[in-house]
């Protein structure tokens, strides 16, 4: 057997039936779990509308205070169809300039009148391209092959000195390291030592649009040898 499905409307149907058949009030408020308030507002309402009032009320408020007015709707919309090619501030600056004591609602509210009224279509923000291009991958054939550098600033270090990072002639096809300078000096090793960067300095990198072969290919040292 399938089982019996109920409603709002009908579970308010049977309390309102055994009301009339004598049963009393605290005790159905008690079994369908409502307040007593709540039964005698049904039952009131029953009594004055009949079946139709055990239905849910609309919560809609009977006024608003801030709605436009129809006057108003209409006058805005005579406004846009007169000018088509203005939008909401447009339209309410020319009206304000026209009639200056007329209270005009926010441009807001106008251009959600003028959707409404398919006067308007929401516009697609164009998508800008990246400002920078990309240059074309160069393909790695032995380790630290390929490099590149930005210019990053300087970097405050614990011990109060800074390290400095300057990448010259950079652009979006000068990707590649042509020489580096530390400290004003020739610096030919693709790493630094720790002691090396809290010592502090300036690392200056001139790039270049070929790949290079700017340092001496000694590797940095393991950390088993640094044990």
């Amino acid at each position: 057997m399938p089982w019996k499905e109920s409603c709002r409307f009908m579970e308010r149907t049977k309390f309102v039936l055994r009301l009339e058949e004598g049963e009393r009030m605290v005790d159905l408020c008690r079994e369908f779990g409502i307040s007593r308030k709540t039964g005698y507002k049904l039952w009131e309402r029953y009594k004055r509308f009949g079946a139709v009032g055990l239905f849910d009320e609309s919560r809609k408020p009977l006024c608003s205070p801030q709605r436009m007015s129809k006057d108003m709707q209409e006058l805005l919309l005579g406004g846009r169809k007169l000018h088509p090619t203005w939008g909401p501030k447009k339209v309410r600056a020319w009206l304000a300039a026209k009639q200056p004591g007329l209270k005009l609602p926010a441009p807001s509210s106008i251009g959600d009148l003028f959707r409404r009224n398919g006067l308007v279509t929401r516009r697609r923000r164009p998508r800008f391209p990246a400002p920078y291009g990309t240059s074309p991958l160069e393909q790695a054939t032995a380790a630290n092959d390929v490099w590149c550098a930005d210019f990053k600033g300087q970097f405050k270090l614990g011990n109060g000195k800074t390290f400095s990072v300057v990448a010259e002639n950079l652009s979006p096809t000068n990707v590649y390291i042509a020489e580096a300078m530390w400290n004003g000096k020739p610096y030919r090793r693709s790493w630094f030592t720790h002691e090396q960067l809290m010592a502090g300095g300036t690392l200056n990198l001139r790039m270049t649009d070929k790949p290079t072969r700017w340092d001496t290919g000694d590797p940095p040292p393991s950390m088993s040898d640094l044990r």
